[in-house]
């Protein structure tokens, strides 16, 4: 989705604009009459701003889709190899291969290389036929002494997410708009404000799609604040 927003007399010109700039698909989002900057504004007729949207999938929103889906698919396919193989009574080889395919579950989660040796160090001594937990065991007890669960707090809270781009605020949104939703059940919604990034809004649409959760578009302070009342 592009959207933008066009200054101009009346909304005819309004409309020559965007279907000459977006094209005949896009659609008029919203308007409203706008005072030009400065003191020479005061003396000025007001103009018309209006914001106007198209929608057609980005490559790069396509690619995000494939790429997320087709990892999610196969983090679940080595999971259920995990958990259908016996976790006791089993050779050393077998026990070697496990590690390793719990080592490759957890980089591609995206797990640093050096807490993942941390998290799977002295495994390897595990004895075959006894009672030693299984490798699933230790790994949850390890990651439970590691990390804390976000609990988010009961009432409702917003969570703003404000950074330079590439630092990872989307990522991050949904890691925990994930843990809100299906672990807490929690009401959320997701409101966002980029509308200038490249596949931004089309990114955020995936996660919410994903979750089942609403996603909303804010561009104005006033929309933002009748967005949080409801």
């Amino acid at each position: 989705m592009k959207i933008k927003r066009y200054l101009a007399r009346d909304m005819p010109e309004a409309v020559e604009m965007i279907r000459r700039d977006l094209g005949p698909e896009a659609v008029i989002v919203s308007s409203r009459k706008v005072s030009a900057g400065g003191w020479r504004g005061l003396f000025q007729p007001k103009k018309l701003e209006v914001t106007a949207a198209v929608e057609y999938p980005t490559v790069g929103a396509q690619q995000v889709a494939h790429d997320l889906r087709q990892e999610v698919g196969e983090l679940k396919r080595l999971i259920k190899e995990l958990q259908l193989q016996p976790s006791q009574g089993e050779e050393p080889g077998v026990l070697l291969e496990n590690l390793n395919r719990w080592q490759e579950v957890l980089l591609k989660l995206d797990i640093n290389h050096e807490l993942v040796g941390k998290l799977l160090e002295n495994m390897e001594g595990l004895s075959p036929g006894n009672n030693d937990p299984s490798i699933k065991e230790i790994l949850g007890q390890r990651i439970a002494r590691l990390f804390k669960e976000p609990e988010l707090n009961p009432g409702v809270r917003v969570y703003c997410f404000v950074g330079p781009t590439g630092v990872g605020k989307t990522t991050t949104l949904a890691k925990l708009a994930a843990e809100a939703a299906l672990f807490q059940n929690k009401d959320i919604a997701i409101l966002t404000t980029d509308t200038y990034r490249i596949g931004a809004i089309d990114q955020l649409g995936i996660y919410a799609e994903i979750l089942n959760v609403p996603l909303e578009v804010v561009m104005t302070p006033e929309e933002l604040a009748e967005a949080l009342t409801r």
